[in-house]
Order: structure tokens, then C-alpha cells, then sequence
């Protein structure tokens, strides 16, 4: 398992796949949250770990490896477009 991602890091990845996904799609897929991470999970780019803190189940999600390209790539276009922004 990789290093847990930041909560920053969920952001862009999630805002990413946002924008990557038709509209219709992404309606669906980003009803809320809780249902958005499940996708990401189901589509490989996320795992979860349960753990039991204070009587409470926590769920804590961490990229896999294709996460990591996935967030590179969002880095990457990141950058793009800021720096055409600012031209």
C-alpha cells in the first residue's frame, strides 16, 4: 500500500477525474463524496483500510500506484494551464 495521500492531493484527483468524465457520467458518479471515493476505489486508483478508533469505524483511503500516475497527470495539466493562464 502506498503512503496516504493528502486531503489536498483527494481534491485535485477527484476535480480531475471530474473533469474527465462526461457530464452525464459525473453527475452520477459524483453524488456525493462517500460515492465518489467508492468509484475511484472500484476504478483502482484508491484503497481503503477500515480501522475501529473509539468504538467508531474509520475508513482511511490511500492512492495505489495508478493513483499516483493518475495525480501526476492532474499535476501535470495543472501546471499547463496555469502557465497558459498566465501568458
Amino acid at each position: 500500500m502506498c503512503a496516504p495521500c493528502t486531503y489536498r492531493e483527494l481534491v485535485e484527483l477527484c476535480q480531475y477525474l471530474y473533469m474527465s468524465f462526461e457530464l452525464e457520467n459525473s453527475l452520477s458518479k459524483c453524488y456525493n463524496i462517500i460515492r465518489f471515493l467508492h468509484s475511484m476505489e472500484e476504478d483502482g486508483i484508491l484503497v481503503s483500510e477500515e480501522k475501529t478508533i473509539e468504538g467508531k469505524v474509520r475508513k482511511y483511503y490511500s492512492l495505489t500506484a495508478k493513483g499516483e500516475e493518475v495525480l501526476n497527470e492532474v499535476k501535470t495539466k495543472t501546471r499547463g494551464l496555469s502557465e497558459e493562464i498566465m501568458e
